[in-house]
């Protein structure tokens, strides 16, 4: 039977919760759109209709509980079940490059930059083989477990590997971690149990560091030689993990989202936490954190998106791969599929994505074919590079080839991925605005073009672009960027004048601070202290016996040295006679007689 209302008229078969309420007297739309509320899975519902799960069961078994909305009458079960549509499922987890098993039981457990990870189920134990993409820096791996790995990653340091966990009465354990050390000493190969009724569930090398990650909502690291270094907890289920040499990157559960922190390894905090961005009704497929520490997504929607330090930490759509590989059907399909279907059907190839490059700015993958879903293990596809590209609107003026729409992506994405940090990023990044300004220009769009040379730092640059709008014979253009040229000349003019008097405020500063600690050091030396009225010990067995008497003391020192002057001047004054025979005799003064005794 079909539900009633009040009024005794059946309720329309809507899946729209809003369009069933809607229906009730007394209701206002924007009220409505107020209290709507959307999950990451796409799924919403009114807050104000909202029940629990518990008092869902009640009302399944029978049990009435009345739910009004103001100015409106009760309505039936029903709608309350349609409205119940906010959902509390989470995130499952995952790691990057893995894929299900294919005929012959043979998978991808991990696939990156540095190499690929293989698994092959045998009858009672399992194969793991490791390729690198570069054998002459790594050799490849083959060894064999009676377990299975579900998460594995590579890094620089060694090969990790982890499995869930045994729930046989015999053997009940926790999940295994499996590591393979590349440069090791000793211990190359060990080999952890987590604790009872834990299991991993995604895992990264982070340089000298392992993350692991588990059901119980701990994130484990452990350094290349298995002794665990800390454990964190988080606030939901983590859902995966991945890194570079430095840092790594955790997603989780929180809320009806998911949430992502960016740890540092080297300074031992966390960067930045934020929400993760996801398409409408989409799910987390991939992720990866560059060697530019950028860290990039992918949805089930085919949308790329980078989290960036612009304006703050934001995330921007960097690439959509769903309109790259669309065929055009011929004119015979046509007349056979709607224009609807047109989109889903046109769609022949799959992206599979391996890594990053941020110096390219180009994202390497696997072309798929997307009946298949899934590479190929037994013959590996090779890798093909695709462009980044942002979403830009069609500009004004451009041509049919989108040259200003094209040069603007490439401006931008370099100011994304390279920073200026130096004079030669510096100088590379106002050659891309030269290129852009010249379109411009040649567009007749001054307005633009004034914009972009007073972002040009390189007054050498500025220069150039003066040539070009004399090229396009734009006068008026011409007139302006002389000006904008002056005014930067005179600006770094200022800056120099501004550092020299720096230079020379810092010289007087340290000159004065010199002179300073030298009146101090002659003030405090030894030589300078005049002792007074103080008896010092003389000190023996070597050096001149300092004074220990009182200068009234008539055995003191200066007493005695008043008589040895005395006693010189006379001895000065005192001459040698001259003897006939030629030997001298000393002979004392005598008063009355100087001048008999003063000789040359």
């Amino acid at each position: 039977m079909k539900d009633l209302q009040d009024d005794g008229s059946a309720i329309p078969n809507n899946d729209n919760a809003i369009g069933l309420i809607s229906q009730a007297p007394g209701w206002n739309p924007d009220d409505q759109l107020d209290n709507f509320i959307v999950d990451d899975l796409g799924e919403g519902g009114d807050l104000t209709q909202i029940k629990s799960n518990n008092n869902m069961i009640e009302e399944e078994k029978g049990i009435s509980n009345d739910v009004t909305m103001q100015n409106t009458k009760p309505l039936s079960t029903n709608i309350i079940k349609q409205t119940n549509i906010i959902s509390n499922k989470l995130h499952l987890p995952f790691q990057s490059g893995y894929t299900k098993q294919d005929e012959n039981k043979r998978q991808y457990l991990y696939w990156n930059e540095i190499g690929c990870i293989l698994c092959h189920c045998l009858d009672s134990e399992y194969s793991y083989e490791v390729d690198f993409s570069d054998t002459t820096k790594y050799t490849n791996i083959r060894f064999r477990l009676p377990e299975l790995m579900k998460y594995a990653s590579i890094g620089e340091s060694g090969v990790l590997f982890c499995g869930s966990k045994k729930t046989d009465e015999k053997n009940k354990r926790g999940g295994s971690i499996h590591f393979r050390a590349f440069n090791a000493v000793s211990t190359k190969v060990w080999t952890l149990t987590l604790p009872i009724n834990e299991s991993a569930v995604s895992c990264c090398v982070c340089g000298n560091y392992l993350a692991v990650g588990t059901n119980k909502l701990f994130l484990r690291l452990y350094n290349t030689c298995g002794s665990q270094i800390a454990i964190f907890s988080l606030p939901g289920p983590i859902v995966t993990l991945t890194c570079n040499n430095e840092k790594f990157a955790v997603v989780f559960n929180q809320g009806n989202g998911l949430s992502t922190r960016i740890y540092n390894t080297t300074t031992k905090n966390i960067e930045v936490e934020t929400n993760l961005c996801l398409s409408y009704k989409s799910k987390l497929i991939w992720c990866q954190l560059t060697n530019s520490n950028v860290f990039i997504t992918l949805d089930s929607n085919n949308i790329y998106r980078g989290l960036f330090n612009n304006w703050s930490w934001n995330w921007i759509p960097i690439l959509n791969t769903q309109d790259i590989f669309k065929i055009k059907p011929t004119i015979k399909d046509k007349m056979d599929i709607d224009e609807d279907e047109e989109d889903v059907n046109s769609t022949e190839y799959i992206f599979w994505p391996v890594f990053v490059d941020t110096e390219l700015m180009q994202i390497f993958g696997a072309k798929i074919d997307k009946i298949i879903k899934y590479p190929d293990v037994a013959v590996r596809p090779k890798l093909e590079p695709i462009a980044m590209s942002l979403p830009l609107c069609m500009i004004p003026r451009d041509n049919k080839e989108c040259d200003i729409q094209k040069t603007t992506d490439e401006y931008l994405r370099s100011d994304l991925f390279h920073p200026v940090t130096d004079k030669a990023s510096g100088l590379k990044a106002d050659k891309l605005k030269m290129v852009l300004f010249q379109k411009y220009a040649e567009k007749g769009l001054l307005d633009n073009a004034l914009n972009i040379v007073n972002k040009i730092i390189n007054i050498n640059v500025l220069k150039k672009t003066i040539k070009i709008a004399q090229y396009f014979e734009q006068n008026k253009l011409v007139k302006q960027v002389k000006n904008i040229i002056q005014i930067k000349e005179a600006e770094k003019k200022m800056e120099l004048l501004k550092k020299q008097q720096e230079l020379q405020r810092q010289q007087q500063q340290t000159t004065q601070h010199r002179q300073q600690s030298n009146v101090v050091e002659k003030k405090e030396s030894p030589k300078n202290k005049v002792v007074e009225n103080k008896k010092v010990a003389p000190k023996f067995g070597g050096g001149k016996l300092k004074n220990i008497f009182t200068p009234n003391d008539p055995f003191s020192n200066d007493s005695n040295n008043q008589n040895n002057e005395t006693n010189n001047n006379n001895d000065s004054k005192s001459l040698k006679r001259k003897n006939p025979f030629g030997s001298t005799k000393p002979t004392n003064k005598r008063k009355g007689n100087r001048d008999l005794f003063q000789l040359k």
